[in-house]
């Protein structure tokens, strides 16, 4: 599908084409993008709520993903008594060793105990996780509940000057984001600032998201909504 293209733009994503594409991970992840675009006066659709409860978001790259997956599961018992529920595993598009997890907790302080614990990095190691490991403990976040399960999802991961300034330009420039195959299923920040956003959305389109990700529209739009530095963004496959 495409050639890998980094963006020189400092406000632009590092785009990350579907099959030949070599993924990018400086600091992360989990989701914003397209969120941006745009500062028009769109209406606004209604009030989400946020869940209760907190999350938990791991990305790691892995020796062998088959071998991982099956000794990941050996666990969930474990998860389960510390209060961690697995939501999603999704795995690079075209990294295939490259693994995304979103966790449910019970709150925060069982999402840190989990991620600090001896017996976690201990079941890390045996299933073949290695290189840098990316954690964080996030807010429950706004769910977008109406959105379908697509199988390829876009996660993006960008600093802004204000969320609530930020999340109300994201707001109105949802109809641009559909037109283009993003569906947004999940806006999200770590425990205690909000001005790291997190984000997940659904793809239908993804030779079209490419081309909008490396659009000039798209980097003037979040320079008006408020981004403050260069986005992470990659596509991954939903697992289980």
């Amino acid at each position: 599908m495409g050639i890998l293209c980094i963006l020189t733009n400092p406000f632009l994503l590092e785009v990350l084409p579907m099959r030949s594409r070599t993924v990018v991970i400086s600091t992360l992840l989990l989701v914003p993008v397209l969120a941006l675009c745009g500062c028009g006066a769109n209406p606004e659709p209604a009030t989400i709520e946020p869940e209760e409860g907190a999350r938990v978001v791991v990305v790691h790259e892995v020796a062998d993903f088959d071998e991982w997956h099956t000794r990941f599961a050996e666990q969930v018992t474990s998860r389960l008594d510390m209060g961690i529920e697995e939501e999603l595993i999704l795995q690079g598009e075209s990294m295939s060793n490259l693994v995304f997890l979103l966790m449910s907790a019970r709150d925060s302080v069982s999402a840190a105990d989990w991620l600090q614990s001896p017996a976690t990095a201990r079941s890390m190691e045996f299933s073949g996780v290695k290189g840098e490991l990316i954690t964080d403990i996030l807010a429950p976040g706004i769910v977008y509940p109406d959105t379908p399960e697509y199988e390829t999802r876009l996660v993006v991961r960008h600093p802004v000057s204000d969320f609530d300034r930020w999340y109300s330009t994201f707001r109105g420039h949802e109809r641009e984001r559909l037109d283009v195959g993003v569906h947004t299923m999940l806006v999200t920040h770590p425990l205690g600032d909000p001005n790291d956003v997190y984000m997940m959305f659904g793809v239908s389109d993804p030779e079209r998201v490419a081309e909008y990700m490396a659009s000039d529209l798209l980097g003037l739009a979040m320079r008006l909504a408020g981004v403050t530095a260069q986005p992470q963004a990659f596509f991954v496959n939903v697992v289980e």
